[in-house]
């Protein structure tokens, strides 16, 4: 996807109703643009040499971060969101970053734009993105310390990378990393014979199954 403000895209190729579309978001975004600056970018699609517009959006930066601004005409609210986080923190996800939301105040919704309104949800979403920073760093180190203790012992990963199994004399170990979590599990994994004399080496704990 490629990224043009007005100036650089061609709009040769937009239709009626793109046109229509594109021309009152720009006047939202002058309005936006009363109180804090704003730009309009048009996003278009690459496929084979070509370039198909896809849609266009408002951006803000406030603090270096990027915001997008969105208005409803059903809901006749402004709409502030940063860009998915989920993206920039590996070791968060969807079901984090709502917990942490829903632990932070929420501005009152924009109705009618001001400088106040802008600022109150910019500040909203970098007080999310801080927390979700901790605990992404958290979290990863807390991964980091699992994968150091593994270190020289004989993992049989899976294809995802994420997962694995240890077995050592009969006792499987088995974990799974995920974005926000470290799952472990033991488990007795002897395969034998049903004859005595293997009973009598498990009973005694001399059964070596690797």
């Amino acid at each position: 996807m490629k990224n043009y403000t007005i100036e650089q895209a061609n709009t040769n190729q937009l239709n009626e109703y793109q046109n229509r579309d594109l021309t009152a978001l720009i006047k939202r975004s002058e309005e936006i643009n009363f109180f804090y600056p704003c730009q309009v970018y048009l996003k278009f699609e690459e496929h084979e040499g070509q370039e198909y517009y896809h849609h266009a959006e408002i951006r803000a930066t406030y603090k270096e971060n990027v915001f997008f601004i969105k208005y409803s005409d059903h809901k006749k609210k402004y709409f502030i969101y940063p860009e998915e986080l989920t993206n920039k923190f590996k070791n968060i996800d969807s079901y984090t970053l709502r917990r942490i939301k829903e632990n932070i105040k929420e501005p009152q919704q924009i109705g009618v734009v001001n400088l106040k309104k802008l600022v109150n949800w910019f500040e909203y979403h970098l007080a999310v993105i801080e927390e979700a920073k901790k605990i992404n760093e958290a979290n990863g180190s807390e991964e980091a310390k699992f994968l150091k203790s593994i270190e020289g012992l004989p993992v049989n990963w899976d294809r995802n990378g994420k997962s694995g199994e240890i077995l050592q004399n009969g006792i499987l170990f088995k974990f799974s990393i995920g974005p926000t979590y470290i799952s472990k599990k033991i488990e007795i994994n002897y395969k034998v014979s049903n004859e005595l004399e293997s009973f009598l080496k498990l009973s005694d704990n001399k059964y070596n199954n690797q």
